[in-house]
């Protein structure tokens, strides 16, 4: 019995470690505590698409300001976290 009872703590324990990381997760994106576990994945996956348009976009601007293909930023409006819609 002893061995049973360790195992349900230790199990008990890996899934208030699980909900805590998505609990910062919704912290991070700025979307309310109770979404589910689906869409807070979803919508971290859209935000880190996001970022990585954002982010290739930057160096592509920056490649070419170097090579004088473009003289001025154009600023492109960045759909922040909290905008994130649900979409299938």
């Amino acid at each position: 019995m002893k061995d049973k009872a360790k195992a349900n703590l230790q199990q008990r324990k890996r899934v208030e470690r699980l909900n805590k990381g998505f609990d910062d997760l919704r912290r991070v994106l700025r979307i309310d505590m109770d979404t589910s576990k689906i869409w807070t994945l979803t919508k971290a996956s859209k935000y880190i698409d996001q970022l990585t348009r954002l982010l290739n976009e930057s160096t592509s601007y920056e490649k070419n300001c170097e090579s004088g293909e473009i003289t001025k930023f154009e600023v492109q409006e960045f759909q922040c976290p909290e905008r994130l819609h649900h979409h299938n």
